[in-house]
């Protein structure tokens, strides 16, 4: 990690072999007050590492409902709350795409419901069963965030906040848990 100080020898900001910057603020008396991370533009994510994944429109949280554990549960966005219910593993395929596994349920992943390609198709957890279903790519895009879309749409379509998406993409963060 290389770090740059300020005239006080505080730590002004530092960035990490994987790209993520780290900016530091601090009051009148030196002590640490704000903390600002950026993933980069070259930051890409990582296979096998857990992410929590945040929509930038709403601010939510990718969130398994309820923590449900059960086939075909519903995914959600939520405020954060830090549960594993809320921490998303990513396993990459052979084809170079990832199943997103919650931590809370690992014999889960994420499940585009009946892979259906209609516009508010269901998200939901399930059984890990290696379908296209289960497929989903991560798209880098501008000002560090992410489009995740699933391959049984051919990756045409993805996790979104419905109509203001389209309106005003803003994609998703992930962020390192």
């Amino acid at each position: 990690m290389s770090m740059l100080y300020d005239d006080k020898q505080h730590i002004d900001a530092a960035k990490s072999s994987e790209g993520i910057r780290y900016q530091f603020g601090y009051d009148g008396t030196g002590s640490p007050n704000a903390l600002n991370v950026q993933g980069g533009k070259n930051c890409a994510v990582s296979a096998g590492k857990t992410y929590y994944i945040r929509e930038k429109m709403s601010g939510n949280y990718l969130t398994v409902k309820d923590g449900g554990t059960g086939n075909e549960t519903p995914v959600v966005l939520q405020e954060f709350s830090g549960s594993t219910s809320q921490k998303w593993k990513l396993v990459q395929n052979n084809n170079g795409q990832y199943q997103l596994v919650p931590q809370h349920a690992q014999n889960m992943c994420l499940d585009l419901k009946a892979a259906s390609d209609t516009d508010q198709a269901v998200i939901q957890v399930a059984v890990k069963n290696q379908t296209d279903a289960q497929s989903w790519q991560i798209h880098p895009m501008e000002n560090n965030a992410y489009h995740i879309s699933c391959k049984a749409t051919k990756n045409k379509k993805g996790m979104t906040n419905g109509k203001q998406y389209r309106e005003r993409p803003s994609g998703t963060e992930l962020y390192a848990s």
